[in-house]
C-alpha cells in the first residue's frame, strides 16, 4: 500500500540493479512513496518522502548527472514548489549490483580518492560526513 489519494504508479529503476521500482505521489497525504523491487518478484516495504504541498504527479529525470533517475514532485496550493528527491544506491560502481567492490570504492571516495564528478554525500545534505558512512552501510546492507 502507499499513502492517501496515490495518483498514478511511475516505473523506473532507482538504483540499477536491472530490476523496476515504483513511484507513487500521494495527493492527500503530501508524500511520495517509493517500493523498490527486492528482484525476487515482490517489493520492499514503502520509504515516504515528505514533500512541500500536495503533488498530483511526479517526473523522474537524472537531476544531479549521476546516472540515476531522481523524482522531482512539484507541490501545488500550499507551496508552489518542486520537491526534488535524489537516488541514492550502495551500487557504488554502478555495475548493476551491489557488493564488496561498492563498499571498497565508497570508502576510497569517504576518505578523498573520489572519480571525477562524485563526492561521498550520500545523504545529499551539502556535507560529508559519519552520517553519509552510515546512510550508506544501510543502503549497503538492504542490497540497494
Amino acid at each position: 500500500t502507499v499513502g492517501s489519494l496515490p495518483t498514478r504508479p511511475y516505473i523506473a529503476d532507482l538504483d540499477r540493479d536491472g530490476d523496476a521500482d515504483i513511484v507513487v505521489s500521494n495527493y492527500g497525504s503530501g508524500s511520495v512513496s517509493v517500493l523498490r523491487n527486492t528482484g525476487n518478484a515482490a517489493f520492499a516495504g514503502r520509504v515516504d518522502y515528505a514533500i512541500e504541498g500536495a503533488a498530483p504527479t511526479v517526473a523522474l529525470a537524472d537531476f544531479n548527472g549521476d546516472l540515476l533517475p531522481d523524482i522531482a514532485a512539484p507541490g501545488y496550493y500550499a507551496s508552489y514548489t518542486v520537491s526534488l528527491i535524489l537516488s541514492r544506491t550502495a551500487n557504488w560502481n554502478r555495475d548493476g549490483t551491489t557488493n564488496s567492490q561498492d563498499l571498497f570504492d565508497y570508502l576510497n571516495c569517504f576518505f578523498g580518492d573520489c572519480p571525477p564528478g562524485r563526492d561521498a554525500d550520500f545523504n545529499g545534505d551539502g556535507v560529508v560526513n559519519a552520517q553519509d558512512f552510515f546512510a550508506f552501510l544501510d543502503a549497503f546492507f538492504a542490497g540497494c
